[in-house]
């Protein structure tokens, strides 16, 4: 800009400088107008002298302003940090609903929550459960992502069903063979579960000989991963009553 004020004077012809004039009127900023504060002041810019011209202009942040309204500009503080009761909060609701939702689990088991991130949380939970003729086991991953109290969980599971033996079915093998044993009709008594595929119980009857005598055997069922059940039979004995 000062070429531009030195152009318009070299076009001024010698003896009248005031042919071109400029007041602080025709500047929008202080600092505009200083750029036009020539020596000897011709304008008239510096009504006092103090080298600074029309010092009633407002400031447009250049100059010695170094950078203007961006300088002043307040970087806005980063979100709060997931907080880890939230994320628990969180984890454990979706859990809460796959277990609602699928009817062969039943119960969850929470098993603790790790800090990945400061907006992320991954948190641990078991549920099992047993139908008729299955078990069902599985391991929940809910990672949870926010801010503060604020909560996004997403659910990833991890589900393992097994066969299991119903006592209806293993009833339902054991009858025949006692019966076959036995040669009559038998009571089953004491069915009780040794693992997923193994049921044991005993049967037990009344028998005519040249006396009266109380006869049981032990019998175990097995269920094979075939589908097939085995029953096995020991300790036949018979007893006078």
């Amino acid at each position: 800009m000062l070429v531009a004020a030195a152009t318009a004077l070299s076009l001024v012809p010698a003896g009248s400088a005031t042919a071109v004039d400029y007041d602080c009127s025709d500047f929008a900023t202080q600092e505009e107008a200083q750029e036009y504060l020539l020596p000897g002041d011709p304008y008239g810019l510096d009504g006092d002298n103090d080298g600074v011209a029309c010092e009633d202009l407002p400031s447009g942040g250049g100059g010695g302003g170094g950078g203007g309204g961006e300088s002043g500009t307040v970087k806005p503080p980063p979100p709060p940090k997931l907080r880890k009761g939230a994320a628990k909060r969180a984890a454990k609701a979706k859990a809460h609903r796959y277990d609602r939702l699928h009817a062969q689990v039943n119960g969850i088991v929470f098993n603790g929550c790790s800090r990945r991130s400061k907006y992320k949380v991954a948190c641990s939970i078991y549920v099992d459960g047993l139908s008729a003729n299955f078990e069902t086991r599985c391991n929940l991953r809910v990672v949870v992502r926010g801010e503060g109290d604020l909560t996004s969980a997403k659910l990833r599971t991890h589900c393992r069903r097994e066969p299991l033996l119903s006592f209806q079915r293993a009833k339902e093998v054991m009858e025949p063979e006692a019966e076959r044993i036995a040669e009559k009709p038998v009571r089953l008594l004491g069915l009780a579960r040794q693992s997923r595929t193994s049921i044991i119980g005993e049967a037990v009857w009344t028998r005519m000989t040249s006396v009266r005598e109380q006869c049981s055997v032990e019998l175990t069922a097995v269920l094979f991963s075939s589908g097939f059940v085995e029953v096995r039979s020991r300790y036949l004995e018979c007893f006078p009553t």
